[in-house]
């Protein structure tokens, strides 16, 4: 009968024990993933080709009336959330990526307008750069590999990004 009233007890031991450790592992673990699930440290995984997402702004020709080009703009994906400029630049900036985003959106860019304008008339395309990132060796390289894969007449623009100044 000793036996049989042991088992109980033992099981209830057992269950506040493992209570205990994973209420201790929580706590120790839990700053670590709370500062993991920020964006800035889960950038280096969210500035990938797949999670860029491109947006064009229009530039009109007021006086024919047409779209003669536009501006690029950027947002990341992070799984169900679209993360706007002033959420990731600054995040992007002190990771020490921003090559990585210039060239990943520069190149995304042109491919998507590649495939959807008219290719019979010149087009401006105008890219936010970080400060660091505008080098003529740098772009004059990149663009003309980017360039080289579009069939489009592409006149290329470099703007500085505001959020760096």
């Amino acid at each position: 009968m000793d036996a049989a009233r042991s088992q109980p007890a033992l099981a209830l031991t057992m269950f506040a024990a493992s209570a205990l450790l994973a209420i201790l592992a929580g706590m120790m673990l839990s700053p670590r993933l709370r500062r993991l699930s920020r964006s800035k440290y889960r950038m280096k995984f969210l500035c990938r080709y797949e999670n860029v997402i491109c947006y064009y702004q229009p530039v009109m020709d007021m006086l024919a009336n047409e779209i003669i080009g536009c501006e690029v703009l950027v947002r990341i994906r992070d799984g169900h959330n679209i993360l706007y400029p002033d959420q990731i630049l600054k995040d992007i900036s002190e990771q020490g990526m921003t090559w990585a985003l210039d060239s990943i959106v520069s190149k995304k860019a042109l491919r998507e307008l590649n495939e959807r304008i008219s290719p019979n008339k010149p087009f401006r395309v105008a890219f936010n750069f970080f400060p660091e990132d505008v080098k003529y060796d740098l772009l004059s390289r990149h663009f003309d590999m980017q360039l080289s894969k579009c069939s489009k007449n592409f006149c290329v623009g470099i703007k500085v990004t505001e959020h760096s100044l």
